[in-house]
C-alpha cells in the first residue's frame, strides 16, 4: 500500500493548574479559536473545543504523523503563553492530561458532551467528571485517577 490512511479521533482533557477557576466566559471563545489554530498548525484537526471555568475538552482527529505527547505539550505551551500575554502572567496548565480514543460511531455524542460543558458542570466537579469517564472506560481502579483531584 503506497498511501497512508489515518482516521483516529481523540478526546483530550486538561485543567488549569490546581483547578484554578480561570477560564472566563467572556474570552473562552477566543482561547478556543487560538487553540484550534495551534492544533491545525500541528497537523491535528479540531472538531470541537469546549470546557468549563477550570478545564478544557478537545475532540480532534490526528494525522498519520502526529505524536500525541508532542502535540499536547506544544498546545499547552502555546496556549499558556497566549493566556499569560493577554490575561495573567501567573497562569499555567496542570502538568498531566487525559486522552481517550473515540470511535467514529461516538463522535456526535462526544461532540455534544464537549459543547455542553458549562451546563454539565453546574451539577458536578471536574474530578467527578473524570472519575465517571474513567469508570466508563473500565479504569476506575487505575492509580492515575488521582491526577484529576
Amino acid at each position: 500500500m503506497s498511501h497512508t490512511l489515518c482516521e483516529v479521533y481523540l478526546h483530550l482533557v486538561f485543567s488549569c493548574k490546581n483547578h484554578r477557576p480561570f477560564l472566563r466566559p467572556e474570552w473562552k471563545a477566543e482561547l478556543y479559536r487560538y487553540m484550534g489554530g495551534t492544533l491545525r498548525h500541528l497537523g491535528v484537526a479540531p472538531i470541537i473545543i469546549g470546557g468549563s471555568i477550570d478545564h478544557v475538552h478537545i475532540l480532534c482527529r490526528i494525522g498519520a504523523e502526529s505524536q500525541i505527547s508532542a502535540f499536547v505539550r506544544k498546545l499547552k505551551i502555546s496556549s499558556s503563553s497566549w493566556i499569560k500575554a493577554k490575561f495573567d502572567q501567573e497562569f499555567s496548565w496542570q502538568g498531566g492530561y487525559g486522552i481517550f480514543s473515540v470511535s467514529k460511531s461516538q463522535l456526535m455524542a462526544v461532540e455534544s458532551y464537549v459543547a455542553h460543558q458549562d451546563e454539565h458542570h453546574k451539577h458536578k466537579s471536574f474530578a467527578e467528571e473524570m472519575r465517571e469517564i474513567m469508570q466508563a472506560l473500565g479504569l476506575a481502579d487505575s492509580p492515575d485517577v488521582s491526577m484529576f483531584d
